[in-house]
């Protein structure tokens, strides 16, 4: 009684086995290789169409890493669907404000993020921003992240973001990314 079953589960195993190619097969290589032809026997090879080939897909996201300098513009290069990134600056001011006799000056700094950005889009075009501050390790110090939206037009989009004063030192290099919505 037990040998019909020994013997069903080795066919199975070996089914499975072949299946995924663990044991070899038995092929005809003749029939796998076609026979080269002659060049002159070779049909011709059509002529390039005159049309530009269209451009790839267009992508979602755009990712820059951008030493971080205050008060002076970085140029950009890059898009994220329909939304063209042409530069950002970084500005550091000084927290105002303060509880109980502390002055919020003493320990924290606003840093503004301006971020020149276009597009030519008839409809909102929406995007995601991150962006990190990272130190001269790549070790994140802060973060930003929002969103914001564009209708044809180019616009200087401000972040502002408070950190603790500490930090802005230990700011090397800055990571922006940006993902659109939508299309």
């Amino acid at each position: 009684m037990q040998t019909p079953r020994i013997s069903i589960l080795f066919v199975m195993i070996l089914a499975t086995l072949v299946t995924f190619g663990a044991v070899a097969q038995e092929t005809d290589e003749t029939a796998e290789t076609p026979e080269p032809t002659p060049a002159s026997e070779s049909a011709p090879e059509p002529t390039p169409a005159a049309e530009p080939e269209p451009a790839g897909p267009v992508s979602l996201s755009y990712e820059t890493t951008v030493d971080f300098e205050l008060v002076k513009s970085i140029a950009l290069d890059g898009r994220a669907g329909e939304i063209e990134f042409r530069g950002v600056e970084f500005i550091a001011s000084s927290a105002k404000g303060g509880v109980f006799g502390t002055s919020d000056a003493d320990i924290k700094t606003n840093i503004a993020v301006m971020l020149d950005c276009a597009t030519e889009a008839e409809k909102k075009a929406k995007f995601d921003l991150t962006i990190q501050f990272l130190d001269g390790e790549g070790t994140l110090v802060d973060r930003i992240t929002d969103s914001a939206n564009l209708k044809n037009e180019t616009k200087t989009l401000e972040f502002k973001h408070t950190t603790l004063k500490y930090a802005v030192p230990l700011i090397k290099t800055v990571k922006i990314t940006a993902v659109a919505k939508g299309k």
